[in-house]
Order: structure tokens, then sequence, then C-alpha cells
């Protein structure tokens, strides 16, 4: 099983409606980026665009389809919202078991804030009780929903029909 926090499944200098939140992000902002690439890619910068093990959103379709059990964990802020929706997205259409937990009100790394944060802490609790599910193998097709009602959950074992669809208006990111 794999359990994706805020993931940056696409290096890219593209944009998308998340995105522009790196010029604002106080906790991942386009400057930063740039500044820990080499940290995760070495010096060498050739072809990251197109390379699915630094991108695994373009993995092919024939690695994908053997692709583990997967919770993908974001905030409705994070400037990484769309690729990991797109990944979602991605695994949902190859039939493998995943789900999809946008939390709102927080963006990236927001699960270090949790001393200050109900949500953070909310998520921490439920990523452990999906985590001792994989290991006790009594896991839930999907967690069960809090007490925050701003939360979104999409689960592809439960709900295939359902697709989050992003809009930007006024600056602010929504998924409905």
């Amino acid at each position: 099983a794999v359990l994706l926090c805020y993931p940056s499944v696409l290096v890219s200098d593209k944009i998308s409606p998340s995105r522009c939140l790196l010029l604002t992000d106080i906790m991942l902002n386009y400057g930063f980026i740039r500044l820990i690439l080499p940290a995760y890619l070495g010096t060498e910068f050739d072809h990251i665009e197109d390379n699915p093990y630094v991108s695994p959103l373009l993995a092919p379709t024939e690695l994908l389809r053997h692709f583990p059990r997967t919770y993908i964990l974001g905030g409705r802020f994070d400037p990484l919202l769309d690729e990991a929706v797109s990944f979602y997205h991605k695994l949902k259409d190859l039939n493998r078991d995943v789900t999809l937990d946008i939390r709102d009100g927080v963006g990236h790394g927001f699960l270090q804030m949790c001393s200050m944060s109900p949500e953070a802490m909310e998520a921490v609790k439920d990523t452990a009780i999906w985590m001792s599910g994989i290991v006790n193998g009594n896991l839930p097709l999907t967690p069960s929903p809090n007490h925050y009602h701003t939360r979104t959950i999409v689960s592809a074992a439960h709900n295939t029909h359902v697709k989050p669809v992003m809009t930007a208006e006024d600056g602010v990111i929504t998924i409905f």
C-alpha cells in the first residue's frame, strides 16, 4: 500500500489552477521549489519533464496497472493538488484501489501543524487508522468521515461515478 501526502507526482513548469498558489504559498512557493529540486534530482535537470521516475503521473499504464492500494491526502490550498487529483483519476481509470482525501482550509505541509490545526491532527489520526488497517488486514474501503463537514473523500472503490472538478474563481480553487 502507498500513502501519498500532498504528493508531487509531476515535475513541470506548466501552470494549473492550484499551481497559481506557488506565487504566494508560505510552505511551498516557486523559489523554494527551484531551491530544493537539486536535492531530489541532483544537478542534472535534463529530461525531467518526461521522466516517469521523477513524475509518476507520466508512468506508463503497464506499470500503473500494478500500483498497490493508494491513499492520497491533500489540502485544498496545496499548489500540488491538481496533479494529485490527476494521479487519482489515472489510477481510478485503471481500476486501482485508490482514495483521494482532500482537507479544507489547509495547504501543503499541513501535517506538520498538528499542534495548531485540528484538521491536521484529524488527518494524522485518519491516516494512522488507514495504515493500521493495511498492517492488520482489516482496512475499510473508505475512511470514515470525520466531524469536519468540509472534507472531500472520493474512493474509486465506492464512488466510481464521482469525479472532482476543479475551478478557479477569484483566485480560490474549488473542488466539487
